[in-house]
């Protein structure tokens, strides 16, 4: 039995619980011995009130920064549209407050499905880098390079296909749901991300990791009482 399997099996849902829960998310505390600047949770709540002000631009320019610096995917694409108003927010460009909400908006909707990527991976336990700093598009650009020119292209086309059917599944059991109203386009890298850690982390067969994202989908629907 695979070792993917075996810890599906031995996880329920208070394991799921505890690992899908904001608390438990240490990406944000302050290293030991580095700045005493904190990075800002990209999922916390603002608790700004009345107008809009200073302080509110600088919280969606810190959560902006976070999300640009994370290997976002490419801006010229129509689901990431939205980046070039976020490069012009972090070149010191003043945004309307409708602006500055629609931003912010976007950008907890898309952070909080990458940390949710990176919660399923470590739940599966999965030896794989955080979303965060995995940069999802140069590694399907380079393995489409290999599976074009390299002597093993063969093996690079079969891992290619296996990345797409894996990602086309994740997409059919909408594991990471969709963006409300005012929360900009669908974020592709969460289910890029996944896949291709299941992918490249396990020698788990098409089959098998269809069965592991499904385990993955009846836990979410149980703990979020779906």
């Amino acid at each position: 039995m695979q070792p993917s399997r075996r810890i599906i099996a031995q996880r329920g849902p208070n394991d799921w619980q505890d690992i899908a829960s904001p608390e438990n998310d240490s990406s944000t505390h302050q290293p030991s011995g580095e700045s005493s600047t904190l990075i800002p949770d990209p999922t916390a709540a603002l608790g700004f009130t009345g107008s809009i002000g200073r302080g509110y631009q600088n919280v969606v320019k810190g959560k902006a920064r976070i999300y640009m610096d994370s290997f976002p995917g490419p801006d010229n694409t129509g689901a990431n549209a939205v980046h070039s108003r976020l490069k012009q927010l972090l070149t010191g460009k003043k945004c309307h407050e409708e602006v500055l909400v629609y931003l912010n908006d976007n950008l907890d909707y898309r952070l909080a499905a990458m940390q949710l990527a990176s919660r399923y991976v470590s739940f599966l336990e999965l030896q794989f880098p955080d979303g965060l700093t995995f940069d999802t598009e140069a590694w399907c650009n380079d393995l489409a390079l290999k599976a074009v020119n390299d002597d093993c292209s063969t093996d690079a086309q079969s891992k290619l296909e296996k990345y797409k059917q894996v990602r086309g599944y994740i997409m059919d059991t909408d594991l990471f749901g969709r963006p409300m109203v005012g929360q900009g386009f669908w974020y592709t890298k969460p289910t890029e991300y996944l896949a291709i850690a299941l992918v490249e982390s396990s020698s788990l067969s098409i089959d098998d990791i269809c069965d592991t994202i499904d385990r993955l989908v009846r836990l979410k629907d149980l703990t979020s009482g779906g």
